[in-house]
């Protein structure tokens, strides 16, 4: 049904309209742990292998991540970024999981931010922000996407 106006719109009815004109895209992780998006044309979240990395990391943990528990997830960011760049020294792999979880390094955030950034810049503000890494001041932080729409390729 097409509901046709004479009035000009405003804006928050643009957005409402903008809000139920796109679809939320299936993830799709290969086993290099690349992100693609199959139905915005299979496009790939391309991301530096650091970021990937806490990207992947908040995508396994659908309950989110407490700032105050990432040092828990040290081994876990290893192995992940291990397998996104297998050719990375044990120092590079052990300083940057270090440094991502201690809270009073800012790295962590950096990387959300830019993760952030990307998916902004990549997908429609509407639906943008279920593939963001989101979260109040000390809750934990989360990618709301529903996990049905994430496929991970079997190793």
């Amino acid at each position: 049904m097409v509901i046709q106006s004479n009035q000009t719109q405003t804006p928050e009815v643009n957005q409402t309209f903008e809000r139920f004109s796109f679809k939320l895209s299936r993830l799709f992780i290969n086993r290099q742990l690349n992100v693609y998006l199959p139905d915005y044309g299979f496009q790939e979240l391309k991301m530096q292998p650091i970021i990937k990395t806490v990207y992947i990391l908040f995508l396994k943990h659908p309950e989110g991540i407490s700032f105050y528990d990432l040092k828990k997830y040290q081994a876990e960011i290893c192995e992940i970024y291990r397998t996104i760049s297998p050719h990375a020294s044990k120092e590079i792999l052990e300083l940057n999981s270090s440094r991502l979880t201690n809270r009073q390094d800012n790295s962590m955030n950096e990387k959300i931010s830019r993760i952030k950034g990307l998916i902004g810049s990549v997908l429609p503000e509407s639906i943008a922000r279920q593939y963001m890494i989101t979260g109040n001041r000390s809750e934990p932080k989360k990618i709301a996407l529903d996990r049905s729409l994430v496929y991970w390729e079997e190793k």
